[in-house]
């Protein structure tokens, strides 16, 4: 007979304990304490991986406000690795206030250089809105969206249609506004 694990069941590490509950669409955990080894890493990442397969969903917020940081450099490179590997879909996490603004800046330019669906907060109301209003995880800025290209044959009907009179329900009803006159070209004089 296996064991049964609960959402709300937490977790004792060596220094830290986690806990996780089920919110609107996502697994937030708390954790409290502190995590200076890669064995105490890979247990909470089995946590996490556990709290996610219960909720059915692969997006987190990380509440590590009272969490001991920074963290020993081996166990600091375990969890980016864990980041890095992207077993989430998003991932959220907000860092201690007396961290300060550089540390969330340094993660947020980690995140973003690599291309991650990660972002760190110094607030928990500013991580919540970012794991509800981005369902995917990707951010897409609106300098990097494409717009679609017609087609030649589409343009050639755009074309037709224009030079007909007839519009086909796709034109503007009004005229265009009138372009303001441009200037004529200056010449130098010739000597």
């Amino acid at each position: 007979m296996g064991v049964t694990t609960a959402m709300n069941e937490p977790r004792r590490l060596n220094n830290a304990q986690l806990e996780a509950e089920e919110r609107k669409g996502y697994v937030y955990v708390r954790f409290h304490g502190e995590i200076q080894t890669v064995s105490d890493v890979e247990r909470a990442i089995g946590f996490l991986r556990e709290r996610m397969d219960l909720a059915g969903t692969k997006k987190l917020h990380l509440d590590m406000r009272q969490f001991k940081v920074p963290m020993a450099d081996e166990a600091c490179q375990a969890a980016w690795q864990y980041i890095h590997a992207r077993e989430y879909t998003i991932l959220a996490c907000t860092l201690p206030e007396d961290t300060g603004d550089m540390m969330v800046t340094r993660m947020n330019m980690t995140g973003l250089a690599a291309s991650l669906p990660f972002r760190a907060f110094s607030n928990i109301v500013d991580a919540h809105r970012w794991l509800e209003l981005r369902p995917s995880g990707i951010q897409q800025r609106p300098s990097t969206m494409s717009m679609p290209v017609p087609s030649m044959s589409q343009q050639m009907a755009a074309v037709r249609a224009a030079a007909s009179g007839t519009n086909g329900g796709n034109a503007p009803t009004t005229p265009p506004p009138p372009s303001p006159r441009k200037k004529p070209p200056s010449i130098p004089p010739t000597r």
